[in-house]
């Protein structure tokens, strides 16, 4: 485990150079290692090539808050525990040893014990893979950057399209931030747009992507101008509303294509949370354009804008991304949750 984390730092330092480490899925696996099992607290770890003299907690830590230290040292390939758990004195080396790494921490305490480090991005991994349990590489950080450094191209394609599934199908832009914030080497990030390319749920709902090539007008603050629309599925209908100013959306499900549906969603899901807005806008061939939802918007002072779509899309590039992205959604997270049912 140490060597995994030690080899990316040393690629970044030079001879006398040091990397301090205080949260994150790195500082979690030292706690783990060499904290819990000696009931202390890591607070900090100092990572050092061709040291002079071992580091001290200032200025990152007083020596108050961190005063026991645990150091481990580099001998031909491996690393061993030169000193144990013990208050912290300074040390000059007769000779410059490979590397050092030094944890600063202190006695654990029984608020210790139910609290946890900080949320690192292997936190959401892990907590998607905590039912699995065995050797199931999902099961902890360690088995997953060994499977990412030592795996062949098989192993890491499947694994890879394994977390992509266990996060919610994830796209591979996203997919690859965040295995390389978790300390994933870059020869394996390189398979991510394979593997997810490679997933057959995400490959029945793909869809090209377009957006309004140019838009000058835009609202003034929020609630002056929204946009709505219905998006239909096989099982239901989804009303969508955008606000033009910030972008915010509003999702609920309609229960009939009427118009006293339409007028209750729109009253219970906005009105009722943000007041009626200024303009309400809308696409001449969808259902809000009926001329007695019209006057049901007059009663609030709401101006209605009805623009044809075939003519002008760019009007409603805001409101049809939204739509693109629940018809990206819905169907892939219904296929998963109920396989072998189909929507449309």
């Amino acid at each position: 485990m140490v060597n995994l984390l030690w080899k990316p730092i040393e690629q970044k330092l030079a001879k006398g150079g040091q990397y301090v480490l205080q949260t994150g899925p790195r500082m979690k696996m030292f706690q783990e290692a060499f904290g819990i099992p000696a009931n202390k607290v890591a607070m900090a770890v100092t990572f050092m090539k061709k040291p002079v003299a071992r580091t001290p907690p200032e200025p990152i830590l007083s020596r108050e808050a961190a005063p026991l230290f645990l150091e481990l040292e580099l001998k031909k390939g491996e690393w061993t525990v030169s000193f144990p758990w013990q208050p912290y004195r300074s040390c000059t080396y007769a000779k410059k040893p490979e590397a050092i790494i030094v944890l600063h921490g202190r006695d654990i305490t029984p608020a210790d014990k139910a609290a946890e480090l900080p949320d690192s991005p292997w936190h959401e991994i892990a907590a998607a893979a905590e039912a699995v349990g065995g050797n199931n590489p999902l099961a902890s950080l360690p088995k997953f950057l060994e499977v990412m450094q030592s795996g062949s191209r098989e192993e890491k394609l499947d694994l890879i399209l394994k977390m992509h599934k266990r996060l919610y199908h994830k796209e591979s832009d996203e997919l690859r931030k965040l295995l390389h914030r978790s300390g994933v080497p870059l020869s394996s990030l390189s398979l991510v747009s394979e593997a997810v390319d490679s997933c057959s749920i995400c490959a029945n709902w793909r869809s090209s992507k377009a957006k309004p090539i140019l838009k000058v007008r835009q609202a003034p603050r929020f609630n002056h101008t929204v946009y709505a629309d219905l998006a239909f599925f096989s099982d239901c209908i989804v009303f969508v509303a955008c606000d033009e100013s910030t972008r915010f959306s509003v999702l609920a499900v309609v229960e009939y294509k009427d118009e006293t549906s339409l007028e209750n969603i729109f009253r219970r899901h906005w009105i009722a949370h943000f007041g009626p807005p200024r303009v309400f806008r809308c696409d001449k061939e969808s259902a809000f354009s009926g001329e007695s939802y019209g006057l049901y918007l007059e009663r609030y002072g709401t101006q209605r804008e009805i623009n044809i779509a075939e003519q002008s899309h760019s009007w409603f590039g805001i409101i049809d991304r939204r739509i693109q992205l629940l018809r990206i959604m819905y169907p892939k997270l219904n296929e998963e949750l109920n396989p072998g049912v189909h929507f449309c």
